[in-house]
């Protein structure tokens, strides 16, 4: 039996190995977040971004976890340094990543939008049980 190799583009190769990897730890109870967890398997198509849901929350390398309720109230998105983003941060710093994204991430990052969009990220947080009831109608 003669052995298939199976090709894979240089591209691809460097683009992933150069890329640092992200754990996303999102709420997985949430209809909201499901659905942006949803958009976001479209948009990253080499899994860079390794999706962690909070009824399992897991870190590589021993890195440690923030406690539960901060946990359940906002996502939370840790690089391969240890670096943490809480909340509209981490939503910035995942838009960045990709190209198809990115400008909404540079917009996010203007004085007075990042605050805007901080107490957007907050409030629909705060409310997202009753919002997803409400988009579900």
């Amino acid at each position: 039996m003669q052995a298939t190799s199976l090709y894979i583009p240089y591209e691809l190769i460097v683009y992933s190995k150069c890329m640092p990897r992200y754990y996303l730890i999102y709420d997985d109870s949430c209809p909201i977040c499901l659905a942006s967890i949803d958009r976001l398997r479209k948009i990253d198509t080499l899994g860079i971004v390794e999706l962690v849901p909070l009824s399992d929350p897991r870190l590589p390398h021993g890195q440690s976890l923030p406690p539960q309720h901060e946990l359940k109230n906002a996502v939370h998105l840790f690089d391969d340094s240890g670096q943490m983003y809480r909340g509209a941060e981490a939503v910035a710093q995942v838009m960045s990543i990709f190209p198809t994204t990115a400008w909404i991430s540079r917009i996010m990052g203007w004085p007075g939008i990042r605050q805007l969009a901080r107490v957007i990220y907050g409030v629909v947080a705060r409310n997202r049980v009753k919002l997803s009831k409400a988009v579900a109608r």
